[in-house]
């Protein structure tokens, strides 16, 4: 049989009930605001950029200034192209001329019957013509020369002299230095996959299957770029304060789904040189940064706060959080939507207020953005 409970009990064991859906609800809301919510803040005019991106610049074609013309349109402006930058655009390029010159009945004068002088040529117009890549065979030869008053003494025969080539790219492979190029700048400039690439070489007459242009592209690298990948390593070792970061993306392996891409930037600021340095691991373990920066890096390191940048493994460096990732965590604590969630914040107000009183230079030694911003929160508790 049942127990009976009073009304005074299932009274109180509803407002728990509530209070326990209330709680649940929130925190379904805010894991589906992490989830699905945004991601990412807009950057700020004075924020610098992590990529000094030259080509959202628009510079000027020479040093004379074109003045810009506006015609209204309607409601709105519309620029109108300027004529004296068209001519520059088609100045730059080689003139190839097309004379169209007239026939013999033309010549023939309609008053008199006898044959027209020509005395000159008029520019209809101009266009750019495009002329298509095609393929040709290349022939290295080596040129020998014989002497004519010498013989070898060993062997009695003829001195000869054979002129030097350069060695291929690959031994024993048809592939080109400039097909290698082209594959290169079709895959990782335009992103257009190999597979795709087969019916571009197919169209000049060259069958290439997808599995031989990964390969050239490997062995490229590995002979020619891991030298130049060393280097870029070497800079950024040498660099007084880095900004490091590590992004998801999926692989073809059949022990995981997805691996990880690090970058390695350096500094306008503090290094001569602007470096960018790309290594792929598997794991986003902290062990990844040694890899990259080496056991004894003694810079500075900007990061987004991930628990894998520690002392631990490189004691000697100093740390730095993202501005970005603290004020995200700041955004949380005064989320009222999750305000039940994460308890009930005594220095809410405090807060706003000193968000704009935040410097660099305090923020600069946390590497947890959650500790750094609840340290605030508590010291106002406090």
């Amino acid at each position: 049989m049942a127990e009976k409970i009073t009304l005074e009990e299932a009274l109180r064991e509803n407002k728990e009930l509530k209070a326990k859906i209330a709680e649940l609800t929130e925190m379904v809301n805010y894991l589906q605001k992490q989830l699905f919510g945004k991601k990412t803040e807009k950057l700020s005019a004075d924020q610098l950029d992590l990529f000094d991106d030259k080509e959202q610049e628009t510079a000027p074609m020479n040093d004379s200034t074109v003045e810009k013309l506006t015609t209204t349109v309607i409601s709105h402006q519309r620029k109108c192209k300027s004529k004296e930058s068209r001519k520059q655009l088609l100045d730059c390029l080689e003139q190839v001329e097309e004379l169209h010159q007239l026939s013999e009945q033309e010549l023939t004068c309609d008053q008199c019957g006898q044959m027209m002088t020509v005395i000159g040529k008029h520019e209809q117009y101009r266009e750019v013509k495009l002329i298509p890549a095609h393929l040709c065979c290349k022939i290295v030869c080596t040129e020998t020369a014989k002497c004519e008053h010498c013989q070898d003494p060993e062997t009695d025969n003829d001195v000869l002299v054979q002129a030097k080539t350069p060695q291929p790219l690959f031994p024993h492979s048809y592939l080109s230095s400039s097909v290698i190029a082209e594959v290169l700048f079709e895959k990782f400039g335009l992103a257009v996959p190999f597979t795709c690439q087969t019916q571009y070489w197919e169209r000049l007459g060259l069958p290439i299957t997808s599995k031989h242009m990964a390969r050239g592209v490997i062995e490229a690298g590995e002979r020619f770029g891991q030298k130049i990948y060393e280097r870029l390593r070497q800079e950024i070792k040498a660099a007084p304060v880095v900004q490091l970061d590590e992004t998801p993306f999926q692989v073809l392996d059949l022990d995981q789904s997805h691996g990880y891409f690090w970058s390695a930037c350096s500094t306008e600021e503090f290094s001569p040189h602007q470096v960018s340095y790309f290594h792929y691991a598997p794991s986003r373990s902290g062990k990844v940064i040694t890899e990259i920066l080496g056991d004894n890096f003694s810079g500075g390191i900007m990061c987004d706060g991930f628990s894998g940048y520690s002392d631990n493994r490189l004691p000697e460096a100093y740390w730095g959080t993202c501005l970005v990732h603290i004020n995200r965590q700041f955004k949380r604590l005064l989320d009222p939507e999750i305000t039940r969630f994460q308890g009930q914040s005594i220095a809410k107000e405090q807060i706003r207020k000193e968000l704009s009183n935040i410097g660099i230079s305090k923020s600069f030694i946390y590497t947890d953005a959650t500790s750094y911003a609840q340290d605030i929160a508590n010291s106002y508790k406090n």
